[in-house]
């Protein structure tokens, strides 16, 4: 009831359809869930609470200020979070930076130790030094307004398979659809984070094993849907 009468004051006072807050404030419900909460429909059968959603609007029609809005509360609790684990992540930070400043130390005299035993000794303890160097803590982010599926991948790795797109534009579908990739689409890590599908990906420096939990809360204009849709790649998924 509370939000629901939110988003009816919310939609007078900016003059815009009560469906847009209706479904910008679902979508931001789900992003603060963060795949915590999943629902039984019938026994044995789960769904999570994650939502695709899009508003099909004109512009011009305010969509910027209900965003703004109903989001403001995840940006708050970001900023709060950040707040209390900076000096920690500095800390650790400059911890990082000076054991790695000691193997470096170390890996340029190995040349000096003419002993190849001694030597085969300081490589082993070199390595296991990097084994355990200092693991940097990520801020905790629940949500950004646009995204490459490449970084959007690496974001879900850090932010433990959980993450939202919540934006009143429409870039993220011309980002799909290979924008900065030559026109080769990429919707792999979408597909699966509608459902929490296994998604591996290899990549030359970096190896991602998740099951990703995305939501999307998009408004857009209604070319930007009937462009989206007549691409022959995502017909059909």
């Amino acid at each position: 009831d509370a939000v629901g009468i939110y988003v009816s004051e919310l939609s007078a006072y900016t003059e815009t359809p009560p469906a847009l807050a209706v479904m910008v404030a679902l979508s931001v419900l789900s992003t603060a869930t963060r795949g915590r909460v999943s629902v039984e429909l019938q026994d044995g059968y789960r769904e999570p609470t994650n939502i695709y959603t899009a508003v099909a609007l004109p512009s011009g029609n305010r969509k910027s200020a209900v965003f703004t809005d109903l989001s403001n509360p995840l940006k708050t609790w970001e900023e709060s979070r950040a707040s209390i684990l900076n000096p920690e992540i500095a800390q650790q930070r400059s911890k990082r930076r000076s054991e790695e400043m000691v193997i470096d130390q170390r890996r340029r005299k190995l040349y000096l130790q003419t002993d190849s035993a001694l030597q085969t000794k300081e490589i082993q303890e070199i390595a296991d030094a990097e084994a355990s160097l200092t693991q940097l803590p990520v801020l905790p982010k629940l949500y950004a307004t646009d995204t490459t599926p490449e970084s959007l991948a690496s974001t879900l790795d850090d932010q433990n398979g959980v993450f939202a797109i919540l934006s009143d534009e429409g870039g993220i579908f011309d980002v799909l659809a290979g924008l900065y990739s030559n026109g080769v689409a990429n919707i792999d890590v979408v597909l699966k984070g509608w459902d929490r599908g296994s998604c591996r990906i290899r990549r030359k420096d970096r190896e991602i094993d998740i099951t990703p939990c995305l939501t999307l809360g998009l408004a857009v204009q209604p070319t930007t849907l009937r462009n989206f849709a007549a691409k022959r790649t995502f017909q059909g998924r």
